[in-house]
């Protein structure tokens, strides 16, 4: 499991997937969490997109909460069901 929050987030976790699969081509990885673009386009199953989580503000916090909170009970109960046997 792996959780990108933000853009630069996102472009550190795709490399790390990347290179996790190119050094050893073999291993059967499985990756899915909160991912943005990048990490989609590197193959990871999306349970969340973070695209649209970004905020700027404090005002905006409040008008965030549901959607993060939304978020946050996906990405557990993906956690609860698949057992995975990491988060990064």
């Amino acid at each position: 499991m792996i959780v990108a929050g933000e853009a630069s987030g996102d472009a550190h976790a795709a490399a790390l997937v990347n290179a996790l699969r190119a050094a050893d081509s073999g291993a059967q990885f499985e990756f899915f969490g909160a991912t943005g673009a990048l990490l989609r386009a590197a193959g990871v199953e999306s349970i969340v997109h973070t695209d649209n989580l970004s905020i700027v503000g404090l005002l905006e916090i409040g008008r965030a909460l549901p959607n993060f909170w939304r978020a946050f009970k996906l990405l557990k109960q993906a956690a609860l069901a698949r057992q995975p046997d990491a988060v990064i």
